[in-house]
């Protein structure tokens, strides 16, 4: 919030829900980044052979489905969980 790049927007149904929404300055900022990385992504990979391509293809599969398990274990275990109350500071 201080940065003016997300926003929280109490529910109107019940104003304990808190909502958080990203500013259009965070969008801004998440779209310069996402460029930038694929600028050097795109200057890595036309420096690597075609064997080192393969190698690093597989290296971010693999690394993506371990993020993604992670994640999903994660959502698991916070459904098996109430939140009574989350302090921001």
């Amino acid at each position: 919030e201080k940065k003016a790049m997300v926003e929280r927007i109490r529910s109107e149904e019940d104003r304990r829900i808190v909502q958080i929404h990203l500013t259009e300055k965070a969008k801004d900022f998440l779209s310069r980044e996402i460029e930038v990385i694929e600028y050097y992504f795109k200057k890595i990979y036309s420096a690597l052979t075609d064997e080192e391509k393969t190698a690093a293809v597989s290296i971010f599969r693999k690394v993506t489905d371990i993020l993604y398990q992670g994640r999903d274990d994660s959502k698991k275990e916070t459904a098996a969980k109430k939140v009574k109350r989350i302090t921001v500071e």
